[in-house]
């Protein structure tokens, strides 16, 4: 079976469905399992030392295939350009950007060919997507766990989000549990969901995620 979206014929997915950063827990066994079964997920860079970068994401673009089969992720809490250049020199090619002005960094990302997600909280941020380049926007409810920037419940925030991206494809983030909660956003607009609990429990019953 296949859900067809703009996510999936995109990036060649088979599920519109995406593992949310799960920080340490993104090994390169967990990205390669859920790249075979149509799948993908982030991992965060912020956890790796700016020095171990390439080396380390080396490992994940063997496990998992390539570096079109998996994203990393990266928290504008400080300046990440140390961790964004090898990642993209590695040959990494979707990244996903969140927390402060991501302009600079997407037009980095875009210039070395690869594709750009941004978690933005409400319509303001995703007005502006189109004009930094970003190519889909993850629209984060309050549900979200982990790092939140999220204020809104996901259901109420996804039209206004929807809306005001201008075209860009949105993603939805945050209580997204099962099938019915990403039939439910896709209604809304989305073209697919960002999860970290159904993924998680992917991780732990090597089960493909349950549409």
């Amino acid at each position: 079976m296949t859900i067809p979206t703009v996510l999936t014929k995109r990036l060649g997915l088979r599920y519109p469905v995406i593992a949310a950063p799960l920080g340490r827990g993104a090994t390169p066994q967990f990205l390669a399992a859920l790249a075979r079964e149509g799948s993908m997920g982030f991992v965060a860079l912020m956890h790796m030392p700016e020095t171990e970068v390439r080396q380390m994401l080396s490992g994940y673009i063997a496990a998992t295939g390539g570096g079109e089969s998996f994203g990393v992720n990266l928290t504008f809490i400080s300046d990440q350009t140390r961790r964004l250049d090898p990642a993209l020199e590695a040959g990494c090619r979707i990244v996903s950007l969140w927390q402060g002005d991501p302009t600079r960094y997407a037009r980095r990302v875009k210039d070395a060919g690869a594709v750009v997600f941004w978690t933005v909280s409400g319509p303001e941020d995703a007005a502006r997507a189109a004009d930094i380049g970003v190519d889909f926007i993850v629209a984060q409810g309050r549900e979200a766990g982990g790092h939140l920037v999220g204020k809104a419940p996901l259901m109420s925030l996804l039209p206004a989000v929807v809306d005001a991206a201008g075209g860009v494809p949105t993603i939805g983030a945050g209580g997204i549990a099962d099938g019915r909660g990403l039939a439910a956003a896709l209604m809304l607009g989305a073209c697919g969901g960002l999860d970290g609990y159904a993924l998680c429990r992917f991780r732990r019953e090597r089960q493909p995620p349950r549409l």
